[in-house]
């Protein structure tokens, strides 16, 4: 007799797991992990934190969740195992000096997600590297599929918090909703004949040709290479910050949206037109849904639009107006509905 395969219980993708999922088996080759480094000072219980990493795994789904791509599907699913960390070797680098740490460290986190098998699992894992009899650094990864950048802060805030408790007794974290759960209720947003209105907003949408966005001092790829995110970080001078703190306070309006006009602007007088942008929304703003681990994050597109007699208070407004009007819409976006972006 043939052995009956075994029955695996899934759940369908998230439209940000689809588009993500999408993207990565396209020619532009997104990256396929997500990681986060933590240094850690003072005496470490290094079985301790072992167990409080795996009380979180515990708590959400997400974290044990593989995605296998069974036979006659295009697409994953999401399947959520029993708690697995797949810790790697801890490495004492404590004899070692700084130039050749730092070193080590690079290579660890290059190679922490390299052989990661998201389809088979454990999907999340981990290395701990000791630099010194205080000073440690914790290297997590997952597939992309499995967090976005809140999931990675929130994951180290309760990693920390599990630790604290072990000594503390604290009691346990409260019901979270699960990923897959909150799939579920995505999809019906977007399919729900009640929340038509706001599906409507983003089909009214137009954006014009993306290819006009370049800028005139923009380099030109002689061919299609893998798309590697990098972060760039400039420090401000006090003075500058005291002087957007201020205006934050005098006006109202967040230092996110500020820097989001200042953007805005700046690409408005070097492309000579409206630019458009994605505003990164992480869709949790449900209270129910701050806890939430998993890739929520959406990057909602728009258009923002000046005029050369506009002040720049007056600017700034108006573009708060418009967050205020994505954020209100945000769970009702999925790059489908937009027929002319």
């Amino acid at each position: 007799m043939t052995p009956t395969p075994p029955t695996i219980k899934g759940f369908r993708l998230s439209p940000q797991q689809h588009r993500l999922w999408s993207w990565q088996q396209s020619e532009y080759q997104l990256p396929s992990t997500a990681q986060v480094a933590l240094r850690i000072r003072g005496p470490l219980q290094v079985e301790q934190l072992s167990v409080a990493l795996e009380q979180v795994v515990q708590r959400h789904e997400i974290l044990r969740t593989r995605f296998p791509c069974l036979p006659g599907m295009q697409v994953p699913l999401q399947v959520i195992d029993e708690v697995q960390v797949d810790w790697l070797p801890e490495q004492d680098l404590q004899t070692l000096d700084a130039s050749t740490q730092a070193a080590r460290l690079e290579a660890s986190w290059r190679s922490l997600t390299s052989s990661l098998n998201s389809s088979e699992g454990p999907v999340l894992r981990s290395q701990l590297l000791r630099l010194s009899e205080q000073q440690w650094v914790l290297h997590l990864g997952l597939p992309a599929l499995s967090a976005d950048e809140y999931t990675l802060r929130q994951l180290v805030r309760e990693l920390r918090d599990a630790y604290a408790a072990s000594f503390t007794a604290t009691e346990d974290a409260a019901e979270i909703p699960q990923y897959a759960d909150i799939a579920e209720w995505q999809h019906e947003l977007l399919t729900s004949d009640e929340t038509a209105e706001g599906r409507a907003y983003w089909q009214q949408q137009s954006f014009p040709d993306l290819v006009s966005q370049r800028l005139a001092s923009e380099a030109v790829l002689p061919e299609l290479t893998a798309f590697q995110p990098q972060r760039v970080v400039m420090p401000l001078a006090a003075d500058a910050v005291a002087e957007l703190k201020a205006l934050r306070d005098r006006e109202q309006i967040s230092l996110e949206t500020i820097f989001l006009t200042l953007w805005s602007l700046l690409l408005w007088r070097q492309l000579g037109h409206s630019p458009v942008v994605g505003l990164a929304s992480h869709g949790r703003k449900y209270a129910e849904l701050e806890h939430a681990l998993g890739p929520l994050t959406r990057y909602l597109p728009a258009v923002i639009t000046f005029t050369p007699e506009q002040s720049f208070i007056t600017a700034l407004h108006a573009v708060d107006q418009q967050v205020q009007a994505l954020q209100q819409w945000q769970d009702y976006f999925d790059s489908s509905l937009l027929q002319n972006a």
